[in-house]
């Protein structure tokens, strides 16, 4: 009867939320970017961060670095495209902090010590536990119970990686984890980069 309850209930919201664009237009965006996108925190709750270091892998020699990939092309057609803007905003956040950790891009005419990479994933979510309705909480849920049952929420892993240019090894490796704060995902990006960043070594 529980059951039967919520999936009437799920379809109603379905149904009167069908006009809602703010997650069905974006979260696919998100899903599909990260080898473009990334997000991660405009802090509605706690970052739970965690990184390690490959063994015996002397992060003290790195001094440049490059990006694995090329950013997502910008043009007029695409200037208004979430996953360009949150691409970029990703990519200016990881070189301010490598940056101020005395970290240069390579110049042209010379190799890199270490590649950077990053990706993310976005997961949807319900409080269908007591159990479920406390992590959410903790991790700074505030929606509603119902609410969080019937519609869910989102939460986003933001992952970096650092690899060796010499051995293609990876050499760290940092995730982030939030819940997404749906009005502004990409305000969250700072943050998380920051939090994961602060763990690699400055120079």
């Amino acid at each position: 009867m529980l059951e039967g309850w919520r999936g009437k209930a799920r379809t109603e919201e379905a149904a009167s939320l069908k006009n809602k664009c703010v997650l069905s237009n974006w979260m696919p965006i998100l899903l599909a970017i990260l080898v473009c996108a990334t997000a991660a925190c405009g802090t509605l709750g706690p970052l739970r961060v965690e990184s390690h270091a490959a063994p015996g892998e002397d992060l003290a020699r790195f001094r440049t670095y490059d990006w694995a990939a090329p950013p997502l092309p910008a043009s007029p057609r695409r200037r208004d495209d979430p996953a360009v803007a949150l691409d970029w905003r990703v990519r200016n956040a990881i070189d301010r902090e490598l940056s101020g950790k005395g970290f240069a891009r390579r110049a042209a005419d010379a190799p890199a010590d270490f590649v950077v990479d990053y990706d993310m994933t976005v997961t949807q979510k319900h409080t269908d536990t007591i159990g479920d309705l406390v992590h959410y909480r903790a991790a700074g849920g505030s929606k509603d119970p119902g609410v969080s049952y019937v519609e869910g929420y989102h939460e986003g892993t933001l992952r970096l990686d650092v690899i060796d240019a010499r051995t293609g090894q990876l050499a760290w490796h940092a995730s982030a984890r939030a819940i997404l704060d749906e009005d502004d995902p990409h305000r969250q990006v700072e943050d998380a980069v920051r939090a994961m960043l602060a763990r690699f070594p400055s120079r």
